[in-house]
């Protein structure tokens, strides 16, 4: 099957994309700071938002904001209409390596190569940080209730940790293999996670 469409979006790799809540625009999150938004009816450029000076990994839409996680260290804020750049956090000791949203969207939270996930206000500020498991590097999801946050990373486990208090409620094996990603059922008391064994692993987010 050939792509119905190609854009010759970033001068290397892709990390990861995004759509608006909207669906009007899709942001893509790339090499060397780019970080670009892409109009979804004709896929013309939109704009690039500027501020990140190395690899940008991802990011989340809170609201009307664009919040992007870099190997700079940066969490960067932006105004997703207009691309200003409004607040930098940078309190991880190395890059930022992924950036979640609570399902109600009441709290954010960030995990870096230093191995601490952050649990923050939706301005960024640090509530409370730790350092899980060694080989756990970071956020895999947070479940759909918004109570819990899950992080994987090289090693077989994962940890279930609660929000907001960051509390280990559950380690277990859950894979063969480093754990690539997880994502919770929105109604239904499961997860998937995949690994790089190539397997899919079913999780039961009840009884963890």
């Amino acid at each position: 099957m050939e792509p119905t469409k190609v854009i010759e979006a970033h001068s290397s790799h892709v990390n990861r994309v995004l759509f608006s809540q909207d669906d009007r625009m899709l942001f893509s999150f790339g090499f060397s700071g780019e970080l670009k938004a892409w109009n979804t009816e004709d896929w013309s450029l939109i704009r690039n938002y500027e501020g990140h000076t190395e690899t940008v990994n991802c990011g989340v839409q809170l609201g009307g904001q664009l919040i992007s996680v870099s190997r700079d260290k940066r969490i960067n804020f932006y105004d997703m209409a207009s691309g200003k750049l409004l607040n930098t956090v940078s309190d991880h000791k190395k890059g930022g390596g992924n950036i979640s949203k609570t399902a109600n969207e009441q709290y954010l939270l960030t995990s870096g190569q230093d191995l601490m996930v952050a649990l923050r206000h939706t301005d960024g500020s640090l509530i409370r940080s730790l350092k899980p498991n060694g080989k756990n590097l970071g956020i895999k999801t947070t479940t759909p209730d918004s109570k819990y946050v899950l992080v994987g990373g090289y090693s077989n486990d994962l940890q279930v940790f609660s929000i907001p208090d960051l509390a280990e409620i559950a380690r277990f094996e859950a894979c063969n293999v480093a754990m690539t990603s997880v994502r919770c059922h929105p109604d239904k008391p499961m997860a998937w996670g995949r690994d790089y064994s190539g397997h899919l692993n079913l999780i039961d987010t009840v009884n963890w």
